[in-house]
C-alpha cells in the first residue's frame, strides 16, 4: 500500500470516528431529531447524507418491522460502517443504501413520508438550495423535513475559536466554514423552498434544527 493510499485510509478512520465518536451519540440529539420527525412504524424515510448512521440507526428501529430508511451518501466508506450497524442489530431488511449526489435525489415524487439530515448543509454551500428542493419534492404531502446543522453565532472570537477546533483535526474536510448559516437562513430556505409550520431550534450552543411541514 503506497504511503498516499495509507493516508486517505487514515483520513476516513478519524472521519468515521468524527462521526461516530461515543461522545456524539450521548448527546442523543439524534433522537431528538427522530422524536421532531415524528417517525412512524411502516414509514418510508430518507436519510440524506446518512454518514455513519446517526440518524439511520434510530431510525430504522423507529420504522420496523415493515418500514424502510433509504441512505443518501457519496462515500461507500461511510455507508459501509452503516451496513455493519445494521447486520449487528438485524435491522438489514429496513435499512437501504444508495451512493448518490444528495443534489439529485434518484426517487420519485411523493415518496417519502419523512426526510431527515444531519450536518450535511454547511458542507454544500454551492448546491443548499437543491437539497431543500428535492427533500420537498420526494415527500408526501403532509411529510416532515427536519435537518440539524451548525449555526452561524455572533460572537466572532467565538466563532473563530470553533473554526480553529475544527481545522485543528487535521482532515482535509475540516477546512470548510461550519458555522456558516444562521437560524435566520435555514428558515428562509425552508420556506423558499416550498415548507410550512417551519420551526427553527436551538440545540446547543452553535447547533440548530430546523422543521418544516410540505
Amino acid at each position: 500500500m503506497s504511503k498516499l493510499q495509507n493516508k486517505k485510509q487514515n483520513d476516513y478512520s478519524d472521519v468515521i470516528y468524527r462521526l461516530d465518536g461515543p461522545l456524539r451519540w450521548a448527546t442523543q440529539e439524534n433522537l431528538s431529531i427522530i422524536e421532531k420527525a415524528e417517525i412512524q412504524s411502516g414509514w418510508k424515510v430518507l436519510d440524506v447524507g446518512s454518514g455513519t448512521g446517526y440518524l439511520t440507526i434510530p431510525a430504522a428501529q423507529k420504522v420496523a418491522p415493515h418500514g424502510c430508511v433509504e441512505c443518501i451518501d457519496n462515500l461507500i466508506e461511510l455507508q459501509n460502517v452503516i451496513r455493519t450497524k445494521a447486520q449487528k442489530l438485524k435491522l438489514e431488511n429496513n435499512i437501504h443504501l444508495q451512493l448518490s449526489d444528495v443534489s439529485e435525489l434518484p426517487f420519485p415524487d411523493n415518496y417519502f413520508d419523512a426526510v431527515i439530515s444531519s450536518y450535511l448543509l454547511h458542507e454544500i454551500p454551492e448546491t443548499s438550495g437543491n437539497l431543500f428542493a428535492e427533500a420537498y419534492r420526494v415527500l408526501k404531502q403532509g411529510g416532515n423535513f427536519v435537518i440539524a446543522d451548525f449555526m452561524w453565532i455572533d460572537d466572532d472570537a467565538r466563532r473563530e475559536e470553533i473554526e480553529n477546533w475544527f481545522a485543528a483535526q487535521g482532515n482535509d474536510d475540516n477546512k470548510e466554514t461550519h458555522l456558516r448559516y444562521s437560524r435566520q437562513d435555514l428558515e428562509n430556505m425552508l420556506k423558499e423552498a416550498g415548507f410550512h409550520n417551519v420551526e427553527v431550534s436551538v440545540w446547543m450552543q452553535f447547533q440548530m434544527h430546523g422543521k418544516g411541514v410540505k
